[in-house]
C-alpha cells in the first residue's frame, strides 16, 4: 500500500518559512554550516541552543549531559554521517514545535531517545500542542538508560500535519526509569504506521518489530476525523487509550494517492468483512480512560 500524500505538504510548509529568527548558542552548544546551507546542532554539558524559524535545513541534532535544544520552525536536509537526526541523551531535551523532517531517503531513525526527551509538535507528556504545521516522515526508538527516564512525545494537530513512522521501543522493562513514547493526535491528526527503515543498528527485524506507545490521545468525541492507519504487518500496542481515535485499515487503498506517476490500483479487492481484509497488523489495546473509544 502506498504512503498517501498530503497535497504536497512538505513544500507548502517550506515555503512559508520566509524569514528567520537569528539562533542564539550558549556555552556548551554549537551550530555548524555548510556551503549548501545545512546545519549541524550539538549541545552538551548544559549547553542550550534556541532559535525561530530557521533558514538553514537541520541534518543533526544531538543534545547530551543536560542540554537543552528548541526550535520554533525549520526544514530537515537529512543525512549526514548516517546518524539519528535527533539524538537525546543524559538527561537532556530537545524540542521542535514545527516543520518539516523527513528520513525516508536515508533509513536512518527520525529521534532516538536514550537517558533524555525529544518533544515534536508538544511541550512534553501533557499533550499540549505547539503548532499545526508539522510533517514529521520517520521512525522513532527509546532506549533505557539507568541514570534517566527516556521519552518521545509526538503531537499531530491540524488538518494538514501528519506523521508516518513506526514506534519502537527497545527499552528493558526491568529498568528503573521508565522509557515511554507518547501520542497525541487531537482533533484531525494522522499517523500512518508505516515503515522508514529506521531501526538503523540492524539488531532488529522491521518486518516484524512491533511499535509501542505508552499513551495515544485522540479528541474529547467523536465528530473528528483523527486517523491512525495500520499499513504495515507490524502489531501496535497502546498502554493506555485516551479520548476517541479512529484505526483504518484500507486494503482496497481507497486512500491512496492516485495522481502519483507510480501509483498503481489494487489487483484484489476486499469485502471489509471477512478476516484477510484486514491484512494489516494487530493493534492491542491494554487500558482506556473513561470515555475513551477506538473506532475501527
Amino acid at each position: 500500500m502506498k504512503r498517501v500524500s498530503k497535497t504536497k505538504l512538505s513544500l507548502a510548509i517550506a515555503l512559508t518559512i520566509a524569514s528567520s529568527v537569528v539562533p542564539y548558542a550558549m556555552a556548551g552548544s554549537t551550530l555548524v554550516t555548510t556551503p549548501n546551507g545545512a546545519a549541524y546542532i550539538t549541545a552538551n554539558n548544559g549547553g542550550k541552543f534556541k532559535a525561530g524559524t530557521m533558514t538553514n535545513h537541520i541534518s543533526t541534532i544531538e543534545a547530551d549531559t543536560g542540554s537543552t535544544v528548541i526550535i520554533d520552525k525549520a526544514v530537515s536536509n537529512i543525512g549526514y554521517n548516517n546518524k539519528p537526526f535527533i539524538s537525546s541523551k543524559g538527561g537532556s531535551t530537545v524540542s521542535l514545535k514545527e516543520g518539516v523532517y523527513d528520513v525516508q531517503n536515508v533509513d536512518t531513525p527520525i529521534a532516538v531517545a536514550q537517558g533524555g526527551t525529544v518533544n515534536i509538535g508538544v511541550d512534553g507528556n501533557k499533550g499540549n500542542f505547539t503548532g499545526k504545521d508539522l510533517s514529521l516522515v520517520g521512525d522513532v526508538i527509546v532506549k533505557s538508560d539507568p541514570n534517566h527516564a527516556s521519552e518521545i512525545n509526538i503531537g499531530i494537530d491540524g488538518k494538514e500535519s501528519l506523521w508516518d513512522g513506526l514506534a519502537f521501543n527497545l527499552a528493558d522493562k526491568d529498568v528503573k526509569h521508565p522509557s515511554h513514547i507518547n501520542v497525541f493526535l487531537g482533533d484531525y491528526g494522522s499517523w500512518e504506521l508505516f515503515y522508514q527503515g529506521g531501526l538503523h543498528e540492524g539488531k532488529l527485524d522491521g518486518g516484524t518489530q512491533p511499535s509501542h506507545v505508552h499513551r495515544l490521545v485522540g479528541s474529547n468525541n467523536r465528530n473528528y476525523a483523527n486517523m491512525v492507519t495500520q499499513s504495515e504487518h507490524n502489531k501496535l500496542y497502546v498502554d493506555k487509550l485516551e479520548g476517541h481515535v479512529n484505526f483504518i485499515y484500507d486494503p482496497n487503498d481507497e486512500g491512496g494517492d492516485t495522481e502519483d506517476p507510480s501509483y498503481q490500483p489494487p489487483t484484489k479487492i476486499y469485502n471489509g468483512v471477512t478476516p484477510d481484509s484486514f491484512w494489516g497488523g494487530d493493534i492491542h489495546i491494554t487500558s482506556a480512560a473513561p470515555g475513551a473509544a477506538a473506532h475501527v
